[in-house]
């Protein structure tokens, strides 16, 4: 799919929902629940607020649309429930509920007033031929959502240190020319350099054949968890960079992995020797290397990702301030200590980690320094977010927390009825969002 842009610009929705999006941990998650008008019985529950983003201490409304198909009248109950974020103080109410056959309506569902905080929505439907079960989430006070865990004290001068480690490597840029991948007027090259400890990672860099000595906006893309990246095509006002971290796709030179959830554990009893220390590092490699280059703009620089690629472009961004713009989706890595004990990923490969071969104690001291709500703090550029509200792998509580350390400017886009993914009306609006910051029309 693409999508047209002024002055005849052209992005592929691709690089914002397939480079980065965590596809291999998504794949139970991120699938979209479509209504089949011709059911029997059509349920379709909204929020009466937007984003589902109610004030504290005032009741939290739904509106449940009902559509009998059937040629028989239906009776039965609505039960519906709301509760906290860890299941715990749950608020049951229920009430009559008719329908003739063939017909429709609108029925109001009102519970109580709660405190700032993620809520648990749960509406069942029982009728004579038809039963059901709504799941959503809602969020109170949204503005309101705050960690209780603390940030480091030295975490600034952890990251300072690191970042000085990174510029004793030299990077001994090389560039090859990939004539067989041309295409669209587009001149593909493969890129290497040193990284942080000497490490060897690569990527790929798409230009447009231009005028001489034009220098383009630069659009970087991030991975998600363990996906190789790829050259990027249709872009043809700017140039697009895509980066392999050390321990993906071709940057495996020296860390590699036989099962891709054990990477996340690679050295993670120390901070020091944590695998994402290295990743943060070429991330900001990356931007070395678009400001060495002659005919790139390293004032017009945007990142991207989603997922763990998400993750990656807030951390970016806030380490280094010669990014102009950043947009991320669904990112993960936020409030590290109050995953602890979900059964999903990521948490759950790291607490199995810690059981057999370390303390988690330990584990999480290191998290501590690579926990996304504790860099974000930092950033000075504009950032653009979309969230899904059902995410159970960047659940609403850690992203709400995460964003509402975000100083200065940004948007955040919820959607309450997606997992780990966004819409493509996201996708769209984060390109023209681009495009106009970066002033291209």
């Amino acid at each position: 799919m693409k999508i047209k842009i002024r002055g005849s610009i052209t992005v592929y929705i691709f690089l914002l929902l397939c480079l980065s999006i965590n596809a291999a941990m998504a794949d139970d998650t991120g699938k979209k629940v479509k209504i089949d008008e011709e059911d029997d019985v059509v349920l379709v529950l909204k929020p009466t607020q937007k984003q589902a983003e109610y004030k504290a201490n005032v009741p939290v409304k739904y509106i449940l649309s009902v559509k009998n198909n059937l040629k028989e009248a239906q009776s039965g109950k609505i039960t519906y429930a709301i509760a906290n974020f860890d299941w715990t103080g749950k608020i049951i109410k229920e009430m009559p509920v008719s329908l003739a056959s063939n017909s429709s309506r609108s029925i109001s569902l009102e519970l109580p007033a709660r405190a700032t905080g993620i809520y648990h929505i749960e509406v069942f439907v029982n009728l004579t031929e038809y039963d059901d079960t709504l799941r959503k989430v809602c969020v109170v006070d949204p503005r309101g959502i705050r960690s209780k865990y603390a940030r480091p004290a030295d975490f600034d001068q952890f990251w300072s240190n690191t970042k000085a480690d990174l510029a004793k490597v030299q990077p001994q840029y090389k560039i090859t020319e990939r004539p067989e991948l041309a295409k669209n007027d587009l001149t593909v090259y493969l890129f290497e350099m040193k990284s942080f400890g000497d490490v060897t990672v690569r990527g790929w860099l798409t230009i447009p054949k231009g005028k001489k000595n034009q220098k383009w906006p630069v659009w970087i893309g991030l991975p998600g968890y363990q996906i190789e990246s790829k050259p990027i095509y249709g872009a043809n006002e700017m140039a697009v960079l895509t980066l392999d971290v050390r321990g993906q796709g071709m940057s495996k030179d020296v860390i590699s992995v036989a099962n891709k959830k054990d990477f996340i554990n690679l050295g993670i009893e120390d901070k020091n020797t944590y695998v994402y220390r290295g990743v943060l590092m070429d991330c900001i490699r990356a931007i070395d290397f678009a400001c060495s280059r002659p005919n790139l703009d390293s004032e017009a620089i945007s990142v991207t990702g989603g997922s763990a690629g998400g993750f990656l472009a807030l951390a970016l961004v806030s380490l280094d301030n010669r990014v102009t713009l950043c947009s991320a989706d669904n990112p993960v890595f936020s409030d590290w200590r109050s995953l602890v004990g979900k059964k999903e990923w990521p948490m759950s490969d790291i607490e199995a980690h810690a059981k057999k071969d370390s303390s988690l104690p330990q584990v999480l001291n290191t998290l501590d320094y690579f926990d996304l709500k504790n860099f974000v703090s930092n950033i000075k550029c504009p950032v653009l977010m979309g969230i899904g509200l059902l995410d159970p792998l960047a659940p609403p509580y850690n992203s709400y927390i995460m964003y509402n350390n975000i100083p200065g400017d940004k948007i955040m886009h919820v959607y309450p009825d997606l997992t780990h993914e966004i819409p493509a009306e996201h996708a769209h609006f984060a390109s023209y969002w681009m495009m106009d910051h970066l002033g291209l029309y």
